[in-house]
């Protein structure tokens, strides 16, 4: 479920998905809450992508598939890592939902960097797109990205979890292994 604390963390109230397991939420820059429901054991009765606009008061589901995480490009433009089935991508603000095919399996992570190319992993490599999600380039193959992990620090430099931790300092271009 998704819970809500009023008081810093001290308590909490249980605002939506009772009995469903959320495995990723956050709020974008406009106020909106994303949350994807993941977890197989409890996604048979919930599974998607949904979105708030009223604080998660209420809920919206906008995608049916198994979705393990969402990044936002702007208002419109959304992009969702679907469990099996790749990357998903709105161009009117989850209204519909288009997938090209061009990254396989499943996408657990997506990342908006700096310059506003489009990172996206799936179990093996990291993919990066300068067209919001028309064309995509492998950039790190291979590296057994299990985890699925991607975070961005203030400086705008992107780590990825995999065998290891790897680093970006140029939006994706380029990447070295941090022992």
């Amino acid at each position: 479920g998704i819970y809500r604390s009023k008081d810093y963390g001290d308590n909490y109230e249980q605002i939506a998905f009772r009995d469903t397991g959320i495995g990723f939420i956050f709020v974008d820059n406009i106020g909106r809450y994303w949350a994807c429901s993941q977890n197989a054991a409890y996604a048979e009765s919930h599974p998607g992508l949904f979105c708030s606009l009223d604080n998660g008061i209420s809920w919206k589901k906008l995608l049916n598939n198994h979705t393990l995480c969402v990044a936002v490009e702007s208002p419109q433009i959304i992009f969702a890592g679907v469990d099996s089935t790749g990357i998903y991508r709105s161009t009117d603000g989850g209204v519909s939902w288009s997938n090209n095919m061009l990254i396989t399996g499943s996408v657990s992570s997506i990342l908006i960097a700096v310059d506003k190319s489009i990172l996206a992993c799936n179990h093996t490599s990291i993919f990066r797109s300068t067209d919001e999600g028309d064309s995509w380039t492998e950039v790190l193959p291979n590296v057994g990205l299990y985890s699925g992990l991607m975070s961005m620090d203030p400086q705008g430099n992107i780590f990825a979890a995999g065998y290891g931790i790897y680093r970006s300092t140029d939006n994706g271009i380029t990447w070295s292994w941090i022992p």
